[in-house]
């Protein structure tokens, strides 16, 4: 393997990179922190996918773009090229392969997986036989020569050779310790060829012994099968034997419902001889049943009438209302309530004019002859008698007033009362009066309706109904219309005379044939010939070469378990024999592998 160029971008300290490495380049050197670590690291990390951190530290420090990383090395005669990238705020890692151009793996399994198959060592074995890390070739010079001799086995890839060839030593004493193991287990051939023979001959015995049983067998099974044939027919003519009978039980049962219905179909027939000759002898007295009952309604109507007449009687004739006294009693109390109110009106005028009166002669009595008068304003002086006397004067005239009307209004309330209470009195006279003549109308009406009603009646009856008639055309209808019932009802069951006489032909006709079907029926039993206990003598044959057969088929399988046993024992003997001498055989190699 020879690498040839590496190209990173935002890898730690390289934002971008891209060196190619010349032939015979043997190591990188520089200050501490410029990035040989990290260009080594980065060679790791493309081809295998490790680091010394974890991946989302491996980025540039503020740079969130991709970070890459790609290596393009040589190795024999192919030239390779692995890119691994990690990008996302989840550090997500992605690696591609490719050889001599052309893609050959994806994914960062695949693609590591790819790496080690072609470079044939893991990453542990990159690191040591490919390049020495930082400090590893400084070390030396602080170590002894045991100690540097181990380094540089491991550098070199030395180191896992001699452990291998101390593993195959030890392998070798392990073979050999094997061998003579091996050597001392070996069985002998002799007594398992003895064996074998002892086993094929047990084996031939118990085939022999199973074809003998399984002959005995198949003559069970011959005699069961024709057992089981005797039987199955045996029973198809029980079934058919009690397929007959069961038959011949229903037909029975059918004929002696039809000769039932026949007895019942000629009882009836004769019924219905007897109804039409009783309904000869009705239909003349119901064919008068509606004269009957027109009579009969007509002389009801006029009886009906002359009881209605008899329970209306008159009475004397009342006097006719009067409502001209009842209308002058009202507007005289109107009257005498409109004057009221007018001396009311003039009252209140009175008592009002009485209080103004009074109070100018309180204050007339607080004037002097000195004082100025209240309403011009010049002294009183003689006037002032005049004054007072004036005062006094209308003070008189109003309360004369006030007495006067209330008098008048004394009187007249008393007149307006008397007034109100004779029109109370004429209007409630005059309205008995208004129902009185009312019912004597409707009464007198109802009597002329009923007056009418019975000479309508009367007169609709031809000829005139005689006394006690009602109570004989009651009798006479009530015995047409009990006539015309039984009529109506013989008139229905005589309907059903024909169709009677069709099911009594049909009915003798069905008695008939099956009578003649159970005479069929009587000759199939006795052609059967069959016996109810020959089926359980054919059952107990039956169940004896079943018992027989499962003995044989038992012991069919008894010898055929036997005969596996020692065909399988045979096999494994000789298994075991074949198995002896491959081990003979396979012992000479294990020595020679020791």
């Amino acid at each position: 393997m020879k690498l040839t160029r590496v190209r990173l971008r935002n890898y730690r300290v390289y934002e971008e990179l891209d060196l190619e490495l010349p032939p015979g380049l043997i190591g990188v050197y520089g200050a501490n922190g410029s990035g040989k670590s990290t260009l080594m690291e980065a060679i790791r990390f493309t081809l295998y996918g490790r680091a010394r951190t974890s991946n989302d530290e491996i980025r540039t420090s503020g740079v969130n773009a991709d970070c890459a990383a790609e290596v393009e090395f040589e190795h024999e005669g192919h030239l390779y090229v692995v890119r691994r990238t990690i990008s996302g705020v989840n550090s997500t890692v992605k690696a591609q392969a490719h050889a001599d151009g052309l893609q050959v793996a994806e994914g960062v399994r695949d693609t590591a997986r790819y790496v080690r198959s072609i470079l044939g060592m893991d990453d542990a074995a990159f690191r040591a036989s490919v390049f020495a890390e930082q400090k590893q070739i400084a070390s030396f010079t602080g170590q002894t020569t045991g100690e540097r001799r181990k380094l540089v086995l491991q550098l070199l890839g030395i180191t896992p050779v001699d452990q291998a060839k101390d593993q195959a030593r030890k392998d070798g004493r392990e073979a050999q310790q094997q061998y003579e193991r091996a050597r001392a287990l070996l069985p002998e051939l002799e007594p398992l060829q003895v064996e074998l023979a002892d086993a094929e001959a047990a084996a031939r015995s118990a085939a022999e012994a199973e074809a003998n049983v399984r002959t005995r067998a198949a003559e069970a099974e011959r005699v069961h099968a024709a057992v089981r044939k005797e039987h199955d027919q045996l029973l198809v003519t029980a079934n058919e034997y009690e397929r007959v009978v069961a038959e011949g039980k229903s037909v029975r049962d059918q004929h002696a419902a039809a000769e039932k219905r026949v007895a019942e179909l000629t009882e009836e027939l004769g019924a219905l001889e007897s109804a039409a000759a009783q309904l000869s002898k009705l239909e003349p007295e119901a064919e008068g049943l509606v004269a009957a009952e027109q009579r009969f309604a007509a002389v009801q109507a006029v009886e009906r009438a002359k009881a209605a007449l008899s329970d209306i009687t008159l009475p004397e004739q009342p006097a006719k209302p009067n409502d001209d006294a009842s209308d002058q009693a009202r507007r005289a109390a109107e009257e005498v309530g409109r004057s009221l109110s007018e001396v009311q009106g003039r009252l209140r005028a009175a008592t009002d004019e009485l209080g103004r009166a009074r109070k100018q002669v309180e204050n007339a009595d607080a004037l002097s002859g000195e004082a100025d008068c209240p309403l011009c304003g010049q002294a009183l002086g003689d006037a002032f008698e005049q004054v007072q006397h004036h005062r006094a004067e209308e003070l008189k005239r109003a309360e004369q007033a006030v007495a006067d009307l209330q008098k008048q209004q004394k009187r007249l309330t008393k007149d307006a009362k008397a007034a109100a209470d004779r029109a109370t009195q004429l209007a409630r006279d005059l309205k008995a009066a208004q129902q009185a003549w009312s019912s004597y109308e409707k009464l007198l009406e109802r009597r002329q309706l009923v007056e009418r009603t019975l000479a309508e009646a009367i007169a609709a009856v031809d000829p005139p109904p005689a006394p006690g008639e009602v109570e004989s055309l009651a009798a006479e209808v009530e015995r047409r219309r009990k006539a015309r019932d039984q009529v109506q009802l013989l008139r229905g069951r005589l309907q059903r005379r024909e169709q009677a006489e069709r099911e009594l032909a049909t009915e003798r006709e069905r008695v008939g044939d099956l009578t003649g079907r159970l005479q069929t029926l009587r000759e199939k039993v006795a052609a059967l010939g069959f016996k109810p206990e020959q089926r359980e003598e054919s059952a107990a044959r039956l169940a004896a070469a079943e018992t027989a057969l499962a003995t044989a088929r038992r012991a069919v399988e008894v010898a055929s378990n036997e005969a596996v046993r020692a065909h399988t024992k045979a096999e494994q003997t000789a298994a075991r024999l074949a198995d002896a001498r491959e081990r003979h055989s396979r012992l000479a190699d294990l020595a020679e592998d020791a």
